[in-house]
């Protein structure tokens, strides 16, 4: 009978050092092993996303690794994404996500729009009874 890939992650991680794990090696095992771990479901993750995974930690039997989960940018057109830490208990198989760190700024955000001088200059043209020239609002004609 062929070994799974949950007990081959075990072996890869028992012999190695407490601390920093290469993600290089032990990605190809996570991968093959998270359909088998309890809880890695949770909130939508799954296997294909784990490439984004970092800062890997191995204090046995946990696993912990921080991902940037991009559901709000896909969802609302948020641009910043999720930071979750996950831990795998490598022995049990199973996994969960308990600390949400924060938002990481995945793209530039807009600049703010200044509502002051745009204020300002309304209130001094109905103020002193003159036709908005405002060249934020469309001329009067197409207004109807």
């Amino acid at each position: 009978m062929s070994e799974s890939a949950l007990a081959r992650l075990q072996e890869h991680l028992g012999s190695a050092e407490t601390g920093a794990v290469d993600k290089e090696a032990l990605l190809p095992l996570l991968k093959e092993a998270w359909p088998e771990i309890e809880g890695g479901d949770e909130a939508a993750m799954n296997a294909g996303k784990l490439w984004r995974a970092h800062r890997f930690s191995w204090q046995p039997p946990e696993l912990s690794f921080e991902i940037v989960r991009h559901r709000a940018m896909i969802a609302g057109g948020s641009s910043r994404g999720e930071r979750q830490v996950w831990t795998v208990d490598v022995e049990q198989g199973k996994a969960s996500y308990p600390n949400e760190v924060g938002f990481v700024q995945i793209t530039p955000r807009s600049p703010v729009f200044k509502t002051g001088p745009v204020a300002e200059e309304l209130a001094d043209a109905i103020l002193n009874g003159r036709k908005d020239q405002s060249p934020l609002l469309p001329p009067p004609a197409v207004l109807g």
